[in-house]
């Protein structure tokens, strides 16, 4: 049966074929992406993606007509830290409170204060959550998103803001 096998004139399309089959399937899929895209193996968010979620809805916030007059006001805020409510328990979001807070102060539109402070005019309250889905063949897709929501001293709702970050996970080849 070997010898058949070795000799048959089909042998070398046959053994092509499992090559071509093994490289087309192995993985190693090379893709396109723009140059300011987030690469990622995995479906998981890491320290970069926080921050920069943190920069974008914090100057999203900051660019809105409510918050623009207070420049002028300097009024006193509490930055409180980022409430995490993703479905990673472990999920370190203290970087991510600390570059909001860097933000609003070197935007000079108000002065932080102590979130222990008794004397305050507003508070910014956000968190952090996150939606996964799986799909078939090992697809993942999870939604990050981060919301804003500014109070005043006595409660009042002043404004709020949110963002979404999605990360995909494709397809897990056969071979």
């Amino acid at each position: 049966m070997q010898f058949f096998i070795k000799n048959s004139p089909l042998f070398p399309i046959l053994l092509a074929a499992i090559i071509l089959q093994a490289c087309a399937t192995s993985g190693n899929r090379v893709e396109m992406t723009p140059s300011n895209a987030r690469t990622h193996m995995q479906a998981d968010i890491n320290v970069s993606d926080l921050l920069a979620l943190a920069k974008k809805i914090t100057n999203k916030m900051l660019h809105d007509k409510k918050i623009q007059n207070w420049a002028q006001m300097q009024p006193k805020i509490i930055v409180g830290s980022v409430r995490n409510d993703t479905d990673d328990p472990t999920l370190d979001v203290t970087e991510m409170s600390d570059r909001i807070r860097e933000l609003i102060f070197n935007a000079q539109r108000a002065k932080i204060v102590d979130p222990r402070a008794a004397d305050f005019d507003y508070i910014i309250k956000s968190s952090i959550s996150s939606q996964r889905t799986f799909g078939r063949e090992g697809q993942e897709d999870v939604i990050y998103t981060i919301k804003f929501r500014v109070l005043n001293f006595d409660g009042e709702w002043i404004g709020s803001w949110s963002d979404n970050l999605r990360l995909t996970k494709g397809a897990r080849p056969l071979f």
